[in-house]
């Protein structure tokens, strides 16, 4: 038996979304609250089918993410600006209708662009040196396609974790582990360009 070959195809137009991030932190002293920031990405993909329901994805985005911090009336913004590149191996359902859904999940390389507190009272101060500057973690999730002749729009919803401990000296009281959380909720569109 001779398998098929595999179908690699560009996906321009690309994918942008909201990411709803916070850190988790062992240490964490009772007085200090960590919350989600809202922040955006944006992004390209490219797609290579293993067959006809598995589809492996790449997608390099540039994504914001951090946390806000408060600490007995203390305001304090962790801004994180990362070029992250998840490989997702999506496996979409056959179901009756031009609805596509599907499950995703597979690991996400991450590069730090920028680290940066904003305090109360104005004060931005640069965190990079302080902050690790690759991370590896997984993510999750569930989406839906919509074949509309060549193009195929999508919106999906996934969860991604780290596995790094992204401290590298960040002034935060107490902590000695601390690594990213976030929801992320993408839109976008894919127009096969070859393959």
């Amino acid at each position: 038996l001779v398998a098929p070959p595999l179908q690699a195809q560009w996906q321009v137009v690309g994918v942008v979304g909201l990411n709803l991030s916070t850190i988790c932190a062992d240490l964490k002293p009772s007085s200090e609250n960590h919350t989600t920031r809202l922040g955006f990405g944006f992004g390209a993909v490219e797609d290579l089918e293993l067959s006809s329901q598995a589809v492996l994805r790449i997608e390099p985005m540039f994504l914001m993410t951090g946390a806000t911090i408060e600490d007995g009336g203390d305001e304090s913004i962790l801004k994180l600006w990362y070029l992250e590149l998840p490989v997702m191996v999506r496996y979409h359902f056959e179901v009756e209708g031009t609805a596509q859904p599907y499950v995703m999940g597979g690991p996400n390389l991450v590069f730090l662009l920028s680290s940066k507190w904003d305090h109360t009272g104005g004060s931005e101060l640069d965190s990079k040196d302080e902050t690790k500057g690759l991370d590896l973690g997984m993510g999750f999730g569930a989406g839906v396609a919509l074949p509309r002749g060549d193009k195929t729009l999508f919106a999906e919803a996934r969860y991604v974790l780290s596995l790094t401990d992204l401290n590298d000296g960040l002034h935060l009281s107490g902590e000695s582990t601390i690594k990213n959380r976030g929801l992320q909720i993408l839109v976008g569109a894919t127009v096969p360009v070859g393959g």
